[in-house]
Formats: C-alpha cells, sequence, structure tokens
C-alpha cells in the first residue's frame, strides 16, 4: 500500500488505501506550548489532547493546538516556515508526533509514503537537506519507506498524466509558491519563492481598492480561462 502526505504550512493531509477511492485525514500544522495551569483553565486533560514532551515543555498539537489556543487567547506556532520545518528539536519532535497521533497513525505493513516538499528557495538561505532529513527520520521511524516528492511535480502527476507527465507545474500555498518543468515524470527545473496566495491576494486588493476577504473568496473560486470575461479582481 502506497500514501502521500502533503506538508504544507497550514496543514497535514494524509490520503491511503485505494487510488479510486482512497480515506483522508488532516491537522493542523501547529504547537502551543502549555503548562499544567493552562489546560486547568481550559477544562481539558492532557490525555485527551494530542501533546508531546520536549525539554521539560508540554505542546499540544495540531486541532487541538488550535482549540487550546483559541480558550487560552493565545496563537499557536506553525511548524513550519517557507514550506519547511523550523530548525530545533521542538520542531522535529512535534512534527513526529503529530504524524504519529493525528494523522494516520503508524506504517501497515511496511508502508511506502511519498511526501510533498517544495522546490530549492531561491530568495532565502534555507538548509533543504536538514529538512528532508527530518521529515524523512520521522516517518521512517514510524515504519514508512518514505520518498519525498516536490509539489510541483505532485501537480504534474495529478493532472498531466494523459499528457505524457510532462509540462510546468506550479502549487500556490499560502506562503509559498513551488514550480516543476518535468519531461516524460523527470524533473527537469524545480524551485520555489517565498510568497504564495497571501501575497497575490494583498497586491491584488492594493491594486483594485476590493477588500482583502473578498479578493480571497474570488481567488478560491477562480478558474484560469483566457477566453472568458474577467473583471478588475480577476485581472489583478
Amino acid at each position: 500500500m502506497v500514501a502521500g502526505l502533503d506538508i504544507g504550512t497550514d496543514r497535514l493531509r494524509v490520503a491511503r488505501g485505494d487510488a479510486s477511492a482512497p480515506s483522508f485525514d488532516e491537522a493542523a500544522t501547529v504547537a502551543l506550548a502549555v503548562d499544567a495551569g493552562d489546560l486547568t483553565a481550559t477544562g481539558r486533560a492532557p490525555e485527551d489532547l494530542a501533546t508531546v514532551e520536549v525539554d521539560g515543555e508540554t505542546y499540544v498539537l495540531g486541532d487541538d493546538a488550535l482549540a487550546v489556543g483559541d480558550a487560552l487567547d493565545r496563537t499557536p506556532e506553525s511548524l513550519l516556515d517557507a514550506g519547511y520545518l523550523r530548525p530545533g528539536e521542538r520542531y522535529r519532535a512535534a512534527f513526529a508526533a503529530l504524524v504519529a497521533t493525528g494523522v494516520g497513525g503508524p506504517a501497515q505493513s511496511a508502508e511506502r509514503l511519498c511526501y510533498t516538499t517544495p522546490g530549492a528557495p531561491v530568495e532565502a538561505s534555507i538548509d533543504t537537506d536538514a529538512h528532508r532529513a527530518a521529515v524523512s527520520g520521522a516517518l521512517e521511524d514510524l515504519g514508512y519507506d518514505a520518498t519525498p516528492v516536490s509539489e510541483g511535480l505532485a501537480v504534474i502527476y495529478d493532472v498531466l498524466a494523459d499528457r505524457n507527465l510532462t509540462g510546468l507545474g506550479i502549487a500556490i500555498r499560502g506562503d509559498t509558491t513551488s514550480a516543476c518543468l518535468a519531461y516524460y515524470g523527470v524533473p527537469v527545473l524545480v524551485f520555489s519563492i517565498a510568497r504564495g496566495a497571501d501575497w497575490v491576494e494583498a497586491r491584488a486588493a492594493e491594486a483594485t481598492g476590493v477588500d482583502p476577504d473578498t479578493v480571497a473568496d474570488r481567488r478560491e473560486s477562480f478558474v484560469l480561462d483566457p477566453m472568458a470575461d474577467a473583471d478588475g479582481v480577476a485581472d489583478a
């Protein structure tokens, strides 16, 4: 069996099972440091939450971190920055625990797992090897045979199967954009930039004078069609 893990700055998403009817799990890619007093104030017991202990500190993970953060009026911290796992043991440990407890759990019978990674960043100095080592190590500790796949290449495999897996795949996330040029499924050029949907929406709202939330809603429903009539927001 093969599983797929999409690692986003906002959420982890895993698909497994039959490719024609896979099952899905997901969790927010965040952690929140708490103490016993914090949990008492929210009326929540540690055993009822996804947590991890790192250097004597307790971190609530995933969607539980969002719920506890709302109750405490605090914002959980993303485990990733520009699509890459933040450096430090607490981020590695939180990621491994989140995968193990919140997204699919341990491997099933030496299960193969393909996970997404951004392309090499062109505008920032990020240790991409450390990111892959941390992610692969966490997954292999759970028994997975882990293989990285660039986000742009994943797009090509999704939409260009009938075109010999040849073309340009672009994955736009909130804070990053990854691109991959492939020929017959083989990556020729792979890179990413630290600008994504959030940056596009902000620039479009600034250019058109339209409320940013309205621009965000339009982007969600936007379909690229050169023949369609477009208004100012779509043009932007």
